[in-house]
């Protein structure tokens, strides 16, 4: 039990470790405090002080974002999660738009949510939810083989539950052992026949196996289940491509684009399909937009790497890299 609620309060500081880091300084236009002084106060783990000048900021200019955000900033690295998700939401309900207001707002609610399961941990440690949670956070890690121990745990807990069979299936895909991760998504739909993870997983699973057109039954019937679901357009207009059926796959890759615009194998495959139809300038206008995109991702990794430059946390080891907002491409 002792171990267990480690790895849960581990978790939380991985993400806060992560959301410390996420962002760098606040936008221009902001005063030449918070841009320079405050943040660099920050990252040297003086969150008070940087608490009391963003709350005294925020008190003359209580419509200034960056501002809140900043001072959310510094009440999560002081634990006080309530008071962040408190200006936090005061930004995203003046500004629904704001990317690091949203972004913020979510690495707080997690920690949020984090707390009420470490309640459940003390309460119901043999819960299968509990175990669903530190296999996620095994995964976070990286470590495979204890996630699928508790992965199983919960299913033992809890037979019944297409989501841990869905995840066992997504955690056996991604070690490309397509045949087992096809028998979990296979019984999470005889309990769940509406189960798009399921569809999803089977159809990316007969994809990688080269089997197209089970590969197409299943993902038509996981974007008939979601479709808004870039990630399950992209997979079909793969496997639409790979079956000659170039229109059909152009179709699915343009609506994949248009749902996530920054899907960089959406355009490659696109220039490959107007390519295979002779159409070579809207070929070469997808190959462009896909390697204006590869150069994006190169400069957002650079500015990420001069931001974390001499930047020294009290818990190095637990800090791990924000979420980039990667395009959902078709997973082993």
């Amino acid at each position: 039990m002792p171990d267990k609620f480690k790895q849960v309060a581990k978790l939380v500081w991985v993400f806060l470790a992560a959301c410390l880091l996420a962002a760098g300084p606040l936008k221009p236009g902001a005063p030449a405090w918070t841009l320079t002084e405050a943040t660099r106060l920050l990252y040297r783990g003086e969150y008070g002080e940087v608490a009391a000048k963003t709350r005294e900021y925020v008190k003359v200019h209580p419509h200034d974002s960056a501002a809140r955000i900043l001072l959310a900033r510094a009440l999560l690295a002081q634990g006080n999660y309530l008071g962040a998700y408190s200006e936090l939401s005061r930004v995203v309900q003046s500004e629904p738009r704001n990317i690091d207001g949203l972004y913020y707002l979510g690495m707080t609610s997690s920690l949020l949510s984090q707390l009420e399961y470490q309640e459940l941990v003390r309460e119901a440690p043999d819960h299968f939810r509990v175990h669903q949670l530190l296999a996620e956070s095994y995964q976070a890690q990286e470590n495979k083989a204890k996630a699928e121990q508790e992965y199983l745990a919960a299913l033992k807990s809890n037979p019944h539950s297409s989501e841990v069979l869905d995840d066992l299936g997504d955690l056996k895909r991604d070690e490309f052992q397509f045949d087992e991760a096809a028998k979990y998504y296979d019984r999470a739909l005889r309990i769940s026949p509406r189960d798009y993870e399921a569809k999803y997983g089977l159809g990316a699973c007969a994809l990688f196996t080269h089997d197209v057109p089970q590969a197409i039954e299943f993902l038509k019937e996981a974007v008939d289940l979601d479709p808004a679901s870039a990630a399950a357009r992209l997979a079909l207009g793969d496997a639409l491509l790979r079956d000659s059926k170039t229109p059909e796959a152009i179709n699915e890759l343009r609506v994949a684009v248009k749902l996530q615009p920054d899907m960089r194998q959406a355009y490659s495959l696109l220039a490959r399909a107007y390519g295979k139809l002779g159409q070579a300038a809207l070929s070469q206008e997808a190959l462009d937009k896909e390697r204006e995109l590869a150069h994006d991702e190169q400069a957002r990794l650079q500015r990420t790497l001069d931001t974390e430059k001499g930047v020294i946390l009290v818990a190095p080891e637990l800090w791990q890299a924000p979420p980039s907002s990667p395009s959902p491409e078709i997973r082993p």
